[in-house]
């Protein structure tokens, strides 16, 4: 017994020190650069500042445009975390620690819903660390990030109830589940599809299959009681959801329909997996190591079922494949596919959760060659990743830098609008990042403390502050299409028409020179700098590459 102990620890310790080394590894890309490179991440760094400075009266433009939000909305989690942060830390840095809680929290996270009934770790769960910079991460979509984490320990502190009732881990699923709801909706959304699919499962698996690890004593009545405790624990978010979606009909943050279309592509979702999209950066090296990488993963789930088959887990099984399939066949994306994409960091959570419980169940104490290759496989992704992921972040901080270099020259309690100019730029990484800069006008509210007008986050409800009714942009001057357009077709005094307020200075970014000679398209870049030019002065071209052109109202 005592052999078998001490040998049980030296693995433990194996997966401890990896745990320790790719942790360290993963927090490298965030801190080698001066910003993080996303598109929402400046909206939401902006916007909690704004949240701390409303009610002071050295910034009464904030107070003129924006107001609070109810606090019983989802996806608070992040502003709150971020709020307190900045009572310590600059709001770069800030969004930093933020992050790196992310990388470091989501592997811990998976490997607490792995380690579910005491059993022993698994060397798969290392897997789980590449996917901590996915599509959606550099996207700035944080609270969803977060959610993912909170489903992760909600999900295994339900699963500790199933197996043995107690009241003590029903409250903490209750509590946890309420963590989930303010992190991010859809965490409780994939949260009771995934309880729901185990309850299935214990009421009619036994039925169903006659093997010796499904062999428990089936009792109906024990089934009912944990079904409904588990309602009722669920209550407090449930009745959440509820309140918010109800309030969605009355409040200035409605409901887009219009951004919902029912269209299952359930062929085109298969090969954006084997691509690996979901792992898709700031360059083509990112795609090339999402693509390896998720054909590995899947791959490597083929080789243990194979191998493993007579102790295949059949309940993580059906979890995975429920996923898979919800991943496939889903039968709505909204705002560019995101429910498919989020659903994607769940499919993989389930799949690590799979290999893991199928590895645990082997009768063996020493690592055998198939840990030692997932071994091997993990440690090469890890590193890399943070190769690529670094490289990336060194490349794109010169341009945020060079987009930041204007900031000296706006004043304090003005407004300010970023616009986004399309055109041929020096690499592909430095074209990639020139999407993260979407919403860099944000950063500019933190920095400078003036007000984006564009900021779209304040246009939805499940913000902490948002923009008055009468003086949000989205609703009176332009719409979230222009957002992401090449060029903005919105007159730019439009400000002043339903605000009485005037656009202070323009942000400009984008390679004018070269989107000035591409046939056709520069044209319509030239007539936009006459608009421009009619009611600004041009203070400062940015250097090195001249991307940002900062105007000042005349």
């Amino acid at each position: 017994m005592n052999i078998i102990k001490k040998i049980d620890l030296t693995n433990n310790k194996k997966i401890d020190l990896a745990f320790v080394i790719f942790s360290v590894l993963s927090l490298i890309p965030i801190w080698v650069s001066d910003y993080f490179p996303s598109v929402d991440g400046p909206a939401h760094v902006g916007l909690v500042h704004v949240w701390r400075h409303l009610n002071d009266p050295n910034f009464q433009l904030f107070s003129d445009f924006f107001e609070t939000s109810p606090r019983l909305y989802p996806n608070m989690f992040i502003y709150w975390l971020l709020y307190f942060l900045f009572n310590f830390f600059s709001p770069f840095v800030s969004e930093k620690i933020l992050l790196s809680f992310f990388v470091i929290s989501l592997p811990l996270s998976v490997r607490f819903l792995v380690s579910a009934f005491k059993k022993k770790l698994n060397v798969a769960i290392l897997l789980v660390f590449p996917f901590s910079y996915n599509f959606i991460t550099y996207f700035g979509f944080f609270n969803f990030l977060f959610g993912s984490i909170f489903f992760c320990i909600t999900f295994r502190f339900w699963l500790d109830f199933n197996e043995n009732l107690s009241m003590k881990k029903l409250f903490l699923f209750s509590i946890s589940s309420i963590l989930s709801y303010y992190s991010h909706f859809t965490s409780v959304c994939f949260l009771i599809f995934a309880i729901g699919i185990v309850l299935l499962y214990d009421l009619c698996g036994i039925q169903l299959f006659n093997k010796k690890e499904l062999a428990c004593n089936y009792n109906t009545g024990i089934w009912f009681k944990k079904t409904l405790l588990t309602i009722c624990a669920l209550l407090p978010v449930l009745l959440f959801s509820i309140s918010f979606f109800l309030s969605l009909t009355t409040s200035s943050g409605n409901f887009e329909l219009s951004s919902v279309n029912f269209s299952p592509v359930p062929l085109s979702r298969f090969f954006d997996l084997i691509e690996g999209k979901f792992l898709y950066g700031l360059s083509s090296n990112s795609r090339l190591f999402g693509s390896i990488y998720i054909v590995t993963i899947l791959l490597l789930v083929v080789a243990i079922s194979t191998m493993y088959r007579k102790n295949i887990c059949l309940k993580s099984l059906l979890l995975s494949s429920c996923f898979l399939i919800l991943f496939l066949l889903v039968p709505f994306k909204m705002q560019l596919m995101w429910v498919p994409y989020r659903t994607s960091l769940y499919l993989f959570i389930m799949l690590i959760y799979y290999m893991s419980m199928v590895l645990a169940k082997r009768n063996q104490d020493h690592f055998d060659n198939l840990d030692k290759l997932i071994f091997i496989i993990s440690a090469v992704m890890i590193y890399y990743s943070t190769v690529v992921r670094t490289t990336d972040h060194l490349i794109s901080n010169i341009y945020y830098k060079e987009y930041f270099s204007g900031t000296h020259l706006i004043k304090k309690n003005s407004t300010l609008m970023s616009i986004r100019v399309v055109g041929p730029m020096p690499d592909s990484d430095g074209y990639s990042t020139f999407h993260k800069l979407l919403q860099g006008g944000s950063y500019f509210m933190a920095l400078n403390s003036v007000v984006d007008v564009k900021h779209v986050q304040a246009h939805s409800a499940m913000v902490p502050v948002r923009f008055k009714d009468e003086m949000d942009s989205y609703k009176h001057w332009f719409t979230d299409s222009e957002l992401v357009s090449s060029i903005p077709q919105m007159s730019l005094p439009g400000l002043e028409t339903f605000s009485n307020k005037k656009l202070d200075y323009l942000l400009v970014w984008g390679p004018l020179k070269d989107a000035l000679k591409i046939k056709g398209y520069g044209k319509i870049v030239h007539q936009l700098l006459q608009k421009i030019e009619k009611n600004f002065n041009l203070i400062h071209i940015s250097r090195p590459y001249g991307y940002l052109h900062l105007y000042e109202h005349k």
